[in-house]
């Protein structure tokens, strides 16, 4: 397999685990808006991990929004899940 082939591959992955982390973060914004206390920091973990990883891969949309979903958690306001769905718009947009 020639190293662009493995990179193709890589993205890919990230593009599948994408979805599956959006889903853990509509699930987390669930949690936030019930008032779980420890869940807005489980969420800014989220958006921190995605922050990193999402512009390694060509993404930088997706690294952007995390960036801005952090930063909002930092800051204790302002609603997550509009970042949220934000990124799920933008993962189906990558997935095209």
């Amino acid at each position: 397999m020639s190293e662009s082939a493995g990179w193709a591959k890589l993205q890919q992955l990230f593009v599948r685990r994408l979805h599956e982390r959006i889903s853990l973060m509509t699930a987390t914004a669930a949690k936030i808006e019930q008032g779980n206390a420890e869940a807005r920091a489980e969420m800014r973990r989220q958006f921190h991990s995605l922050a990193g990883i999402g512009g390694t891969f060509g993404y930088p949309s997706i690294s952007d929004l995390a960036r801005e979903g952090e930063m909002l958690c930092a800051s204790n306001g302002g609603n997550v899940r509009i970042i949220v769905e934000r990124l799920a718009h933008a993962a189906a947009e990558v997935a095209e």
